[in-house]
């Protein structure tokens, strides 16, 4: 009798892990589907994503830390960079059904979309640099921002100052 009840619990224990990793699986693939709902044609890449709302981060932190020294043309340019970047987050996760029926055409439009968005929100960070080194009155020589990587890691580095 108490084997079959070591038995049973076990396998209890076995079926209630099963249903634990079912429900795992089952959210891990809703939540894919819902980052590629409207690009289901291709894997969305996650570190460009990160690096945009990491950006527009940056640019929320820009104007609660300097919003008193801001003059109306500064915040105005940053509420249209966050603009700017809520529409390329948008544009970098839709893309034409239509394009998967293009086939190698498609694909080389998605890869140039991409390096497009990769261009502007560059170029977005570059000013957001620019914005906060004018701002933060730093005693070290100002640098070009190359990458977005660089640009998002000295972004961190002026806003800790």
């Amino acid at each position: 009798m108490k084997k079959k009840f070591q038995l049973f619990l076990r396998d209890l224990l076995f079926f209630g892990l099963f249903f634990i990793f079912i429900g795992i699986l089952v959210r891990r693939v809703s939540h894919f589907i819902a980052i590629h709902k409207e690009s289901i044609i291709h894997e969305l890449d996650n570190t460009l994503l990160a690096q945009v709302e990491t950006t527009k981060n940056h640019c929320i932190q820009v104007i609660n830390k300097f919003n008193p020294v801001f003059q109306n043309q500064e915040k105005n340019q940053i509420e249209s960079m966050i603009k700017a970047l809520e529409k390329l987050e948008e544009q970098y996760k839709k893309n034409s059904h239509g394009l998967l029926l293009l086939g190698p055409i498609g694909t080389i439009s998605i890869v140039l979309k991409e390096r497009t968005i990769k261009t502007k929100l560059l170029t977005i960070i570059r000013e957001l640099y620019n914005i906060i080194f004018n701002y933060s009155f730093q005693k070290i020589p100002k640098k070009m921002v190359r990458t977005i990587e660089e640009g998002i890691i000295d972004n961190q580095k002026l806003l800790a100052r």
